[in-house]
């Protein structure tokens, strides 16, 4: 069967309820204003420009855990190879 009509842009998208200030909604829409105005189009949406925002804010959280899960990892291995050192280990007569 042939596909009818433009591909999604998004596929795995999902809604979900988000309060923000009210001043952070104007600032925007005003910023989506001024790129339609400056590119002159009408293809800049806010929930477009919203998921962007979402998406490299949350790109960004996941490197930063990233990094912290491999600092905790090297921090448990540096803990159990002291633990290994310290560790009373009878002869193989005892």
């Amino acid at each position: 069967m042939a596909k009818i009509g433009r591909p999604k842009k998004h596929n795995d998208l999902v809604q979900f309820n988000l309060y923000i200030e009210r001043h952070d909604l104007e600032i925007l829409k005003e910023v989506v204003n001024r790129l339609n105005d400056k590119h002159q189009t009408s293809d800049f949406t806010l929930a477009g420009y919203t998921r962007k925002i979402f998406s490299t804010a949350a790109r960004g959280l996941e490197e930063k855990m990233k990094i912290h899960d491999q600092k905790v990892d090297a921090h448990k291995t540096e803990l159990a190879s002291a633990a290994e050192q310290f560790t009373w280990k009878p002869k193989d007569g005892d």
